[in-house]
């Protein structure tokens, strides 16, 4: 594996977490709301 795909997998890697984390983020502060309403 080259270091470009290297570092283009890693970058997806990165990217796919962080939206994964936004997404998880973003449930947990709407149940968060729904609870304490």
């Amino acid at each position: 594996m080259t270091s470009a795909a290297l570092a283009s997998f890693s970058l997806t890697a990165i990217y796919s977490a962080m939206g994964v984390y936004l997404f998880a983020f973003i449930a947990f502060t709407l149940d968060l709301a729904k609870r304490s309403a």
